[in-house]
């Protein structure tokens, strides 16, 4: 590929993205047993983390929620706990690559005296877990919704469509004010100007692409009765890192058709042709 200043920040921009998104879920897996398919869990996601420390640099990128809150102006609704903190995931990342041993990781190996003095970053997977296990639990039931609308759905059933939308409706609304405000709003309590702005943000640009792109998986769901993945929807919410112009978003060939390209962003690529622009 061109050897210019411009596309070497464009790819560094694009391997930060790849890699930053699986941080919670990379952490989830350390203290996994070990299986018949792999006998040293712990040896193998801390080479992602080794991966990390060698193609990316230490900046962390918002949530999916901070980036909707943040086009629609209504980023003061966001509680705290879900702002990172970029210095303490630097820090955790670089102390998972170079720790020799689950042991070391969490500290259990150490007298707790001696944890109050300990100058290293201390990682419990087990939180991050549990975070993944109620993320989990939260997309299925978003997802599940949709098993009330009975299959085919197709661009003439204008009642399907509507509890469609309306399916949609309360996604958005539990994923990007409910869930980030810990239920200190809602849609219903929005002001009526905020109500307009957030309507808007899901009709143009990053917004309106992850609008189309969860209507598609929704649809497919329906009418191929597919299995609930709570991963279709995580994915999906990722599309609103978009909304700057520096990023891409590489997905698996096998689902890139999935993306309607919008006119207005066209940074969605598979994974083959991101790898042959090496």
């Amino acid at each position: 590929f061109p050897c210019t200043e411009y596309y070497h920040k464009y790819l560094q921009m694009s391997l930060l993205f790849l890699v930053i998104n699986n941080y919670c879920e990379l952490l989830s897996h350390l203290e996994d047993p070990s299986s018949q398919s792999c006998d040293n869990p712990f040896i193998k996601y801390r080479q992602c983390f080794r991966k990390i420390t060698q193609v990316c640099h230490a900046e962390v990128l918002s949530s999916p929620e901070m980036e909707f809150l943040s086009i629609t102006g209504l980023m003061h609704y966001l509680d705290p706990v879900w702002i990172p903190d970029p210095q303490q995931t630097a820090l955790a990342i670089e102390h998972v690559a170079n720790a020799g041993s689950l042991l070391e990781l969490t500290g259990a190996d150490r007298h707790p005296l001696a944890l109050s003095s300990l100058p290293r970053y201390v990682v419990q997977p087990n939180h991050y877990r549990k975070l993944r296990e109620t993320d989990g639990e939260s997309f299925r039931k978003i997802m599940g919704k949709l098993s009330e609308i009975s299959p085919p759905i197709r661009g003439s059933d204008r009642k399907k469509l509507d509890l469609l939308a309306r399916w949609f409706t309360q996604l958005a609304n539990f994923f990007f004010l409910i869930r980030p405000s810990r239920e200190k709003i809602h849609y219903d309590l929005l002001k009526d100007d905020e109500r307009e702005r957030f309507g808007m943000a899901l009709t143009e640009g990053a917004g309106r692409l992850f609008q189309t792109h969860c209507t598609i998986v929704a649809k497919q769901t329906i009418n191929e009765r597919r299995k609930i993945e709570p991963n279709d929807l995580y994915d999906a919410m990722q599309l609103l890192h978009l909304r700057d112009e520096n990023r891409v978003f590489v997905t698996d060939d096998r689902f890139f058709y999935l993306y309607e390209i919008d006119s207005e962003i066209q940074r969605v690529l598979p994974w083959s042709a991101f790898r042959r622009s090496f």
